[in-house]
């Protein structure tokens, strides 16, 4: 189904499609998440500083390893 040239709102069915038996309808609004967080097996523990070796930079912006 195509819907005829018109007006429509943007929760109107503007198309319908069926593909192996599965029907799926669109309109002219699409919603897409905002941030979707990197597929992980686990989170490795931060436990261990990072030194640089320049004390400016390690005062300042402290980092560790595996974080």
């Amino acid at each position: 189904y195509i819907a005829p040239p018109g007006e429509y709102s943007l929760k109107d069915t503007v198309l319908e499609l069926e593909f192996q038996g599965v029907k799926k309808k669109f309109t002219m609004l699409q919603t897409w998440p905002v941030r979707t967080p990197r597929p992980v097996a686990s989170k490795l523990a931060a436990d261990t500083p990072l030194l640089t070796g320049q004390r400016v930079l390690d005062a300042l912006f402290p980092s560790v390893l595996g974080g």
